[in-house]
């Protein structure tokens, strides 16, 4: 789960810098091979067979039905665009309305791509058994009803994450950064 909340936020922040993943073509749906997308993660398997790619792609579909993508977007919006939005000086009702836009416009887009690349980094970092398990985990009962959650868990392990690196890690790590760039040489700006 902690893969695909990654590759949601990245496909977030990607988007929402208004850039298209991976430098793939307008229109393009191509997926990059999933290690170039998550370089920390060395795939185990880096050329998976075809019956591992299907069965990848049919738990992407369990996991993450049409419109979890988009859903999970908007999910987060409060948290990464919130504090913007607050500092703008726009009205509440003008913020929840900016908000509901961006929803708006999240949900048109096509999720393909995102489909594609969680498919192959299942593909590259599972063997077809780990998937064939997790697609059988998946259609159960108690897969679906941890499926129809991840949404809310997403909305809430983001708002955590997010207090986390505000209350955790940017009181260590901004002082460290003052630290070691007033250390660095000076260079005119050209």
């Amino acid at each position: 789960m902690r893969h695909l909340i990654f590759i949601i936020a990245a496909a977030f922040l990607v988007w929402a810098a208004g850039a298209d993943p991976a430098g793939a073509p307008e229109g393009s749906h191509s997926a990059p091979p999933a290690a170039a997308a998550t370089p920390h993660l060395q795939p185990a398997f880096p050329n998976p067979s075809p019956a591992a790619l299907a069965a990848a792609k049919e738990l992407v579909s369990l996991q993450m039905p049409e419109g979890h993508y988009a859903e999970g977007m908007i999910a987060v919006l409060p948290t990464f665009v919130g504090p913007r939005l607050r500092a703008s000086g726009l009205s509440a009702e003008r913020q929840r309305a900016v908000l509901a836009a961006l929803a708006d416009e999240a949900r048109k887009i096509d999720e393909t791509w995102m489909r594609d690349a969680t498919a192959r980094l299942y593909a590259e970092t599972f063997c077809e058994a780990d998937l064939t398990a997790f697609v059988a985990f998946f259609r159960s009962d108690f897969g679906k009803r941890w499926s129809d959650k991840q949404i809310d868990l997403f909305r809430a392990s983001s708002a955590l994450g997010y207090e986390w690196g505000r209350v955790v890690l940017a009181p260590r790590i901004m002082p460290r950064l003052a630290e070691l760039l007033a250390k660095e040489p000076k260079q005119a700006n050209p």
